[in-house]
């Protein structure tokens, strides 16, 4: 079990730092939207600030309650990564032609 979690965690880092390179060259921080309630594998790599390591910069970490509300806030400007957005919600921004990757 350790082995998978660890597995997960290192992918789940190395995914996060393919998906941001282009505004961690850019940036000096990244802004991730998460849910608080979803207990995830992430949520201790945060902690751990591995992340950060991993792309060499701050991460800053937004909780949301809803879907809809990381997509606004994407669409704002105000984060850069929806982490569990949920697939409802990324499908009707994409749909509505939001320029969301």
């Amino acid at each position: 079990m350790k082995k998978i979690l660890g597995t997960a965690m290192a992918m789940t880092v190395g995914a996060m730092a393919l998906t941001t390179a282009t505004v961690s060259h850019a940036a000096d921080s990244v802004n991730v939207a998460f849910f608080l309630e979803w207990a995830t594998p992430n949520q201790i790599a945060k902690v751990d600030k591995a992340y950060d390591e991993a792309m060499g910069v701050d991460v800053n970490w937004t909780d949301f309650s809803t879907g809809v509300q990381m997509t606004e806030a994407m669409l704002a400007g105000d984060i850069d990564i929806a982490y569990s957005q949920g697939l409802a919600p990324f499908v009707t921004a994409i749909q509505q032609g939001a320029p969301l990757k």
